[in-house]
């Protein structure tokens, strides 16, 4: 649940921060204005969290195979965004998928570390609840 939120809460802040004006770089759905299907589409993350971290337990790539792995990540959601701008679902103005897959870089990198880090803490506090 924690990546879940997590990841959700990244992208929410982000199209808060970029999304609306002064900046207002793209639209979501077919409005200007925020309406109940722009909450819907924060569920789009939920896979994304759930698949990356699972596999990314499964086959913990380190090193060049972590930069790999967030790479293949990253163009896989610039391609789903590609697909939402084909569907309307965004609009861009003055962004381009460039900034996407710049953006997914970070946030992925973000979201991966910050699994390791709650797998860090429950390991750690299940060492000390025994002593």
């Amino acid at each position: 649940m924690l990546v879940i939120l997590f990841t959700v809460t990244v992208a929410i802040m982000m199209d808060h921060t970029i999304a609306t004006p002064p900046l207002d770089l793209y639209d979501i759905n077919d409005l200007k204005k925020y309406e109940l299907f722009d909450v819907i589409t924060y569920f789009m993350y939920t896979p994304y969290a759930l698949l990356s971290v699972y596999l990314y337990d499964k086959f913990n790539p380190t090193g060049l195979y972590f930069t790999a792995y967030v790479m293949m990540w990253s163009l896989l959601s610039v391609g789903f965004e590609w697909l939402a701008v084909i569907l309307n679902v965004f609009k861009f103005n003055g962004w381009t998928m460039l900034y996407s897959f710049s953006f997914y870089l970070f946030a992925t990198t973000l979201h991966l570390k910050f699994f390791q880090f709650i797998l860090r803490y429950f390991k750690e506090s299940k060492t000390h609840s025994f002593r």
